[in-house]
């Protein structure tokens, strides 16, 4: 399964040095970086797959040898962890809890504008968090972290009752308070 990546002005191997030179400054100053990864907000058509778990695997393997280092202080949030658990690419989730036991302490991700957090029905977004709760799930759960990207919840009408809604929803799924607190 390889996702067809768009057209890039860039040569994807010259934008994998270029990040990687970008990380390991990122390294040296001990600045954390988050990205975008998830398949929406595209900025050009089909720009949405650049933030797929297979273009950052070969990136961490190959061109950033600062995820290898064990005196290492970067860490990579990847943001909105792959997207809903519904959506066609429900397994860039998989894959990126699967980047983040690869890299312990390194690659981090958040869940944040959970668009269905709002709906009457939270089967979808039990599910997606259920991941990260689940005992059996690929990635530490101190790893994976709440986030609001306020910017796009900033469009919903019942917004400042996002974090409410979250604490709720985790209070039904019976959620242990120890990781519920790593979560928040």
């Amino acid at each position: 399964r390889k996702p067809q990546g768009p057209t890039l002005t860039m040569s994807p191997r010259l934008l994998d040095r270029v990040l990687g030179d970008f990380f390991e400054r990122c390294d040296i100053e001990d600045i954390p970086v988050i990205a975008h990864a998830a398949p929406s907000n595209a900025g050009q058509a089909e720009s949405e797959l650049l933030g797929c778990p297979e273009f950052w695997r070969p990136l961490m393997g190959d061109y950033a040898d600062v995820f290898a280092n064990e005196r290492s202080r970067l860490r990579v949030c990847l943001g909105h962890m792959g997207g809903s658990v519904g959506s066609p690419h429900s397994q860039w989730r998989r894959d990126i809890a699967s980047l983040m036991s690869m890299y312990p302490g390194r690659v981090y991700a958040d869940l944040s504008y959970e668009e269905e957090i709002f709906a009457t029905d939270w089967t979808l977004l039990a599910e997606s968090l259920q991941f990260f709760a689940d005992a059996s799930a690929l990635a530490p759960r101190k790893q994976v972290v709440y986030g609001s990207d306020w910017s796009m919840l900033a469009m919903q009408s019942r917004a400042p009752d996002y974090l409410n809604y979250f604490s709720k929803l985790l209070g039904e799924m019976d959620v242990a308070p120890t990781v519920r607190s790593q979560f928040m």
